[in-house]
């Protein structure tokens, strides 16, 4: 079941509230805000911002891209995630975002949010810590990106993939929904779709990780944390 834009900025009030002690006065400024209700298709791209983002359902991702249409994915968000905070602050901000399926958003007006931490000084901090956090799991997105070989960079975009859809850091899951593409996942990775398609044949001969009919199955999880050298630490920040 769909959750409301109430009931959303009920549960933003209450993820902030975990690495920031809100008043009930800040938590109110939260659940005052307005929303608006956007279903966005999958493989819809969304260039520019003139709101903040709730992901109520759905998976999506940050791209940037060079002169000749090259994609590099720097980041992902799954239900429950707020993104687009820059823009408050930026004057033009230039963000791109990928549907990664089909998926419901709630759009808050930056204008909103500027008065809503305007009148309350521990609100901006914990939307300041949010942003720290987001950008400690970009610091381990380059150097996945910039310093494991192929079959790293995969295991690791995986392991996240499968903790993040969970949206439980404490459980390993057997299986979970895959959201991306090969495409996706190359430019995720800096590699083609034809060398993601081999790794992930080489990770299911080796009975490590398998995809059928859109779901993951997690087969041999202690050998995928070691290939992808993993440590969950960056997913949990409080």
């Amino acid at each position: 079941m769909l959750p409301s834009g109430q009931q959303c900025l009920v549960m933003l009030a209450a993820q902030l509230g975990k690495h920031t002690t809100l008043s009930d006065a800040d938590a109110a400024l939260i659940t005052s805000l307005t929303t608006r209700a956007i279903l966005a298709e999958a493989r819809q791209d969304y260039r520019g911002s003139d709101s903040v983002w709730l992901l109520a359902k759905g998976s999506v991702a940050r791209f940037e891209e060079t002169l000749d249409d090259g994609r590099q994915v720097t980041g992902l968000y799954f239900s429950g995630d707020l993104f687009g905070l820059s823009a408050i602050m930026l004057p033009k901000p230039t963000l791109s975002y990928e549907i990664l399926e089909r998926s419901w958003l709630y759009a808050m007006s930056i204008a909103d949010m500027r008065r809503a931490i305007h009148h309350s000084p521990r609100l901006m901090e914990a939307l300041w810590r949010h942003t720290c956090i987001e950008a400690v799991r970009t610091d381990k997105w380059l150097l996945n990106v910039g310093r494991r070989d192929a079959r790293g960079r995969l295991a690791h975009l995986l392991r996240e993939l499968a903790y993040r859809a969970m949206g439980d850091m404490d459980v390993i899951p057997s299986s979970f929904r895959l959201s991306m593409s090969k495409l996706q996942m190359a430019d995720a990775t800096g590699m083609t779709p034809v060398y993601v398609y081999r790794i992930l044949m080489s990770l299911r001969s080796e009975s490590i990780f398998s995809v059928s009919g859109g779901l993951a199955y997690l087969q041999d999880w202690d050998r995928l944390v070691d290939i992808a050298e993993f440590d969950k630490s960056y997913l949990c920040q409080k």
